[in-house]
């Protein structure tokens, strides 16, 4: 089992379930306001996303391209309680 497709010919890729992924904005923040957003929508915020190397940053870097467009980065790091109060 692995966390993301693996592309190869050789190989079937079955998702075993998928997952909700949410976007942390301040209280005041424009977006805070909706029940739901297009990643689109973010596309001129700045991000606070995981390091290189771990496992959810491969998600995120697929999301964002999949969205067609390359995130502004503040901010990197793996430590969820660090990224909340830079969030804050």
């Amino acid at each position: 089992m692995v966390s993301n497709p693996i592309e190869d010919d050789r190989i079937e890729w079955v998702p075993l379930f998928t997952e909700e992924v949410s976007l942390v904005v301040p209280k005041k923040h424009p977006l805070a306001a909706k029940e739901s957003v297009s990643l689109i929508e973010t596309k001129d915020e700045m991000f606070i996303l995981s390091e290189k190397g771990q496992n959810f940053r491969t998600t995120e870097d697929q999301l964002f391209e999949k969205a067609g467009f390359t995130p502004k980065i503040a901010f990197e790091g793996e430590d969820l309680s660090i990224i909340l109060q830079l969030v804050k």
